[in-house]
């Protein structure tokens, strides 16, 4: 994770690597997974794209965050995308961002909270 202070606030850059050992969601013995990513209490959200039947994805994808408050905080939830229906929640974090340097760079490796 990346903050930078923009002249139209503060910016989150964010790199989602990779999901390791995730839970089989699908009949299969396998998960459609993707990420998920919501500021605060945003309805609105980011999303990796899904890959296939895989329980140890690799997705490398960067975002880039507005930040409205600094005190925000950033939930990280992985999902199993589903055809039909609603998918399915397959743990997730989150990541209080008040008291964090305007400017650093951090390498996190986040374990989810499995339901």
């Amino acid at each position: 994770m990346q903050t930078k202070e923009m002249k139209d606030g503060h910016r989150l850059q964010l790199t989602v690597l990779a999901g390791k050992n995730l839970m089989a969601a699908d009949r299969g013995g396998t998960s459609d997974p993707y990420v998920q990513l919501r500021l605060g209490d945003s309805k609105e959200a980011l999303k990796t794209k899904v890959i296939k039947k895989n329980l140890n994805p690799e997705w490398n994808e960067t975002f880039d965050l507005k930040l409205e408050r600094l005190h925000e905080s950033l939930t990280i939830e992985c999902f199993d995308y589903d055809l039909m229906g609603s998918d399915d929640s397959l743990g997730k974090s989150t990541i209080r961002l008040k008291g964090c340097e305007m400017s650093f760079e951090l390498f996190v490796h986040y374990g989810i909270r499995t339901f």
